[in-house]
């Protein structure tokens, strides 16, 4: 079976944010959620940068971008990023 980004990005967030207990909706916000915080949601642009090799620049850190799971994919999409 082949991942998809939204499925490699999801795996991530549940094993490292909820410590594997847990489920997500690829919309709901993660901030609001309370998923992501500072912290993690340094992990998080970390591991886009290992696992997909996209560097998130600075100008492009917002947190409407990356929200929600749909949004990290439209954002690593937009950068070349393939599973």
């Amino acid at each position: 079976m082949t991942e998809s980004l939204e499925s490699i990005v999801l795996e991530f967030i549940v094993e490292e944010c909820l410590y594997g207990d847990g489920e997500l909706d690829p919309d709901e916000d993660l901030f609001e959620a309370g998923v992501l915080d500072s912290m993690t949601f340094l992990r998080m642009l970390e591991f886009l940068d290992q696992r997909f090799g996209v560097e998130v620049h600075m100008g492009d850190i917002t947190t409407d971008r990356f929200n929600t799971v749909n949004r990290v994919v439209g954002y690593l999409k937009s950068q070349g990023a393939t599973p």
